[in-house]
Formats: C-alpha cells, structure tokens, sequence
C-alpha cells in the first residue's frame, strides 16, 4: 500500500526502531531495555538481539507520566509560594501561568546540571496598580522531592517490563 506516495514495505516499532538508531552492535546481540519517557508518556520495552534479529519480549507504560507532569508538579509549587508571599493566585491568570511555565521547564532542565536554579519572572502582575516580580529559587533537592512519586511509577514501570520479560 503507499501512503504519502511512498511504497510502505514495513512498519518499525517504534521501541524496535530505537533500538536499531542507538548504535547497539547488532551483531553482538544481548537484551536491552529501552525507555522512552517523553513530554506525556513513558514507555519500556525489553529486547533480544540475536542474529541481528530484534524480539521485543515485553513492553509497558503509563500514558500519564511524562515531563510535562514533572513540571506541573514545580509550576504547582511556584504558584503556591507565590500566593503564600503575595496573595495573588497565578493560576487564574493565563498570560501568567504561561510564563511560569516556560520558567518552571527552564528550570527543570537547569537543575539537570546545576544544585540550585532561580526563576525571576519580572511584571508577572500587578496588585493594586503596583507591579509584582516572581523570584524564586529552587534546589534539585526540593524538585527531587516534589517529584518523588512520579519518579516512583518510573521505576515500577520500569520493574514491571522486566518481570513480564521473563
């Protein structure tokens, strides 16, 4: 069949299709795991590489954990410091809670590489016609812990694709 104008001879997985672009000796083989933990989804799969031959021996995810639910979790916690210093609740302002977060995935990728990050966010509102600035600073520390229970499903993802390998 052609799709695009293209003649489709087969479809990769794409655990499979990962696999083959890693650079892995296929001619080596072993078993590998893979994860894919994207921007909303995570995903494990177990292979077997024989012969140059791919088997994906088993394969599990959670289709609501993700980097997206990592930096919810900050901009949750910058929002709440917010209010508890100010009184003004970002959440209900658009313009704001988007700058909190393109600030909080700023951040997230920052402590990546570094203990300690700060996010000022100048003119983020205004109380009584008077600007305020969000300035806060944040530890790895304090993102590993506001993350603890996704980190959690990770790794129980990641046990569970193991024991369905065999």
């Amino acid at each position: 069949s052609y799709i695009a104008g293209l003649n489709v001879r087969r479809i990769v997985a794409e655990p499979t299709a990962a696999i083959l672009a890693s650079g892995i000796d296929m001619a080596k083989g072993g078993k590998y795991m893979v994860a894919d933990y994207g921007g909303s989804t995570l995903d494990f799969s177990i292979a077997d590489i024989s012969d140059g031959v791919v088997e994906i021996l088993s394969s599990y995810g959670d289709v609501y954990c993700g980097g997206s639910d990592l930096t919810k979790l900050l901009c949750d916690d910058i929002v709440n410091s917010f209010k508890s210093d100010t009184g003004i609740d970002l959440s209900v302002d658009p313009m704001a809670m988007t700058r909190v977060v393109e600030a909080a995935q700023k951040a997230k990728m920052e402590l990546s590489n570094s203990t300690t990050t700060d996010i000022n966010i100048p003119y983020i509102t205004a109380k009584d016609g008077v600007p305020q600035h969000l300035n806060i600073s944040v530890t790895r520390a304090k993102f590993e812990k506001l993350i603890s229970n996704e980190i959690k499903k990770v790794i129980g993802c990641g046990k569970t694709a193991l024991s369905n390998s065999g």
